[in-house]
């Protein structure tokens, strides 16, 4: 409650990161009443669920990575969870190429409370597969939550000004994929940025947050001309 326009700001990141990763599977989210609530709530379908209610089985990765409760979630790296989809049977590459692209969207939009049970893998007869983004909000629009969640290329409590092209790209690096590979993730993204601040200011006048939707946009646009517009020069 201390964190203003959190439901805005959830809904809004949420949006950003549906236009940025247009062929992903990002969770459906919007604003509405809810019966015994006097604020305003954010209702989330649920992706661990059959139309019958039946319960789909799915883990975060704090629990795949064995970490416990608490804290643990922050002690790791965004390599740990690639790692791990890389070396375990069951699971399919392409899901760790899928997680670099949601963790730069994080980075970019400025998610960075983005920790082990912000990312989770869904139990399928074929074994095990990335859930549908969820949980996605632009921390960094606060002061107090500034530094990056978790490790990444090698480098521990990185405040976002401070995350460079090289850690990205070891990242990259670490998940699999090739230079030619990590390239061609950002030159997409960067197509995708004008959808993005499209749809975030059309959201952002929908819900009566037009501030926060600039704020938002602001900051994706200084961390894309700080980080990514680097990557490859």
């Amino acid at each position: 409650s201390d964190l203003r326009d959190i439901v805005e700001n959830e809904l809004l990141t949420t949006t950003a990161t549906r236009a940025l990763l247009p062929d992903d599977k990002i969770v459906e989210a919007l604003i509405a009443p809810l019966q015994g609530i006097k604020d305003k709530a954010l209702l989330v379908k649920r992706f661990d669920r059959l139309p019958s209610g039946t319960k789909i089985h799915f883990e975060e990765f704090n629990q795949l990575l064995g970490r416990r409760s608490g804290d643990d979630k922050y002690n790791a790296a965004y390599e740990d969870m690639a790692s791990f989809i890389l070396d375990t049977p069951g699971c399919t590459p392409v899901d760790a190429w899928r997680l670099y692209r949601r963790v730069l969207v994080c980075i970019l939009t400025g998610n960075t409370d983005a920790h082990l049970k912000n990312f989770a893998m869904l139990h399928t007869p074929n074994g095990l597969r990335l859930t549908q983004a969820y949980d996605l909000v632009a921390a960094a629009l606060y002061p107090e939550y500034q530094t990056v969640a978790l490790s990444v290329g090698g480098t521990a409590n990185l405040t976002l000004a401070n995350v460079g092209p090289k850690h990205l790209v070891s990242f990259g690096d670490a998940s699999g994929l090739s230079t030619d590979v990590i390239a061609k993730v950002v030159k997409e993204l960067d197509a995708h940025r004008g959808d993005a601040e499209k749809a975030v200011a059309a959201e952002a006048k929908k819900i009566g947050a037009e501030p926060l939707g600039k704020d938002l946009l602001d900051m994706m646009e200084r961390r894309w001309n700080g980080t990514f517009s680097l990557i490859g020069r």
